[in-house]
């Protein structure tokens, strides 16, 4: 059964696979966009018979959609600058090795100087 697409804002979530994630995935993991930008991407939402989104399965890994909510305020700015919800340091360090730059995440990164 399909929800109808709305302005409904999901986040990408990797559970942890932060290490050996896909180069496909790498630019929209922890992103928070609405149902409609994630489709125009190639995504596709596929709901259990209660309503709840299916996981995807890319390259033999798991990831889901994990909605959103503009009353969380850290969602809010994720969503409003587009920048990744990523808060575990360490995941923030492995996509820093992955090619990412600190500007791209909502979390401020504490540099030693600090």
């Amino acid at each position: 059964m399909a929800k109808p697409a709305g302005l409904e804002y999901y986040l990408l979530e990797c559970w942890n696979q932060y290490a050996d994630l896909p180069d496909a995935l790498l630019l929209y993991v922890d992103r928070i966009k609405t149902r409609e930008e994630w489709e125009k991407l190639g995504f596709t939402f596929e709901f259990n018979k209660y309503g709840q989104i299916r996981k995807l399965k890319i390259e033999n890994r798991y990831f889901s959609f994990i909605q959103a909510s503009q009353s969380n305020p850290l969602e809010k700015e994720a969503i409003r600058t587009g920048k990744r919800l990523t808060s575990n340091p360490l995941h923030i360090a492995m996509l820093l090795e992955r090619g990412c730059s600190p500007s791209e995440f909502v979390h401020a990164i504490k540099t030693e100087e600090e």
